[in-house]
């Protein structure tokens, strides 16, 4: 019979070989069990985990070993858990979110008996602006918040489709709806502020990202355009993008790249080339455009096409 201290070395030894180096503990003497199912969707990881009590650990010695970048998202189906990183920690239970990144040392405890749902996103795919969401880590996202109420059922209805089906080619579109609501549930102010407690500009901000979608395939669109059309000084334009630790530059390059990756998947534009497909979205130098998507997913264009049963 395996003893206490076995199982929790076996527990410990799953997570790593699922997820990443990480320390896992059940929280009691006694024999304790836990159950770790998965499923792809897309270029992400969706994790049902079920256990006892347990305490998990990523130090620094861990990261060091092997850090694949990862932001993950849980929501608890049952039980309550304690997240800490950095200097944030908070306790969520079910149907709250929460969440922590792999590049940071972390701890989450849960102190009762728990399932719950984890996502898991590469950080590159949270776009220019990661960094910002990433030192947002560690919050409640509640159940009966806004965004809360709208997150935590569709996560669950995406792990069920996941179960029945299993993944499809076709569910890349339905893993950019689960990536954009990351993003959301992360830019959001913490209490969900009114808009009359918002910043000076945010309204601003969200009518030129607006405009900047409209406009991708401008070749010309750059800071200057963009701030004469708003009747703004460039130098505003910039603050107001600072506010989310990207630069105007990168946030338009950011939103082309994410254009060329979507018609790059579609079907119905297998006949269009790499090439022309880029020049739509104001890309035109093949190898800048090649090596700025391979540092933002991973893959060379054609691998993506590939990949996805282009030609």
């Amino acid at each position: 019979m395996v003893g206490p201290e076995e199982r929790s070395d076996a527990w410990s030894e799953a997570h790593e070989r699922i997820f990443f180096p990480i320390g896992v503990r059940f929280a009691s003497g006694e024999a304790s069990q836990g159950r770790i199912e998965g499923q792809a969707l897309g270029p992400l990881g969706a994790y049902r985990v079920a256990s006892d009590p347990s305490v998990v650990r990523r130090s620094r010695s861990a990261i060091s070993t092997l850090d694949p970048e990862q932001f993950l998202v849980a929501t608890p189906l049952r039980g309550h858990t304690v997240i800490e990183q950095e200097d944030r920690m908070s306790a969520f239970g079910t149907g709250d979110l929460s969440s922590w990144d792999s590049s940071r040392p972390f701890s989450v405890t849960h102190t009762e008996a728990f399932d719950l749902l984890l996502l898991v996103v590469p950080r590159t795919l949270l776009g220019p602006r990661r960094d910002v969401i990433c030192r947002q880590t560690a919050g409640r996202i509640a159940r009966g918040s806004a965004l809360g109420a709208l997150a935590s059922p569709f996560f669950r209805r995406v792990w069920e489709a996941l179960d029945a089906a299993g993944a499809t080619a076709s569910q890349e579109d339905l893993a950019d709806g689960v990536i954009a609501l990351v993003r959301a549930l992360h830019t959001a102010d913490a209490d969900e502020a009114a808009p009359s407690r918002q910043l000076p500009g945010t309204a601003l901000l969200s009518q030129i990202k607006a405009y900047l979608d409209q406009n991708l395939g401008d070749p010309r669109l750059g800071p200057e355009s963009i701030a004469r059309s708003h009747y703004i000084s460039t130098r505003y334009l910039h603050k107001l993008f600072a506010r989310d630790g990207v630069t105007v530059s990168d946030w338009i390059r950011f939103r082309r790249l994410e254009a060329c990756r979507r018609d790059l998947r579609d079907p119905a534009l297998t006949r269009e080339t790499i090439s022309e497909i880029a020049r739509r979205w104001a890309l035109a130098n093949p190898a800048h455009f090649s090596r700025a998507f391979r540092e933002a997913y991973g893959c060379t264009p054609s691998e993506l096409r590939h990949a996805v049963g282009g030609v």
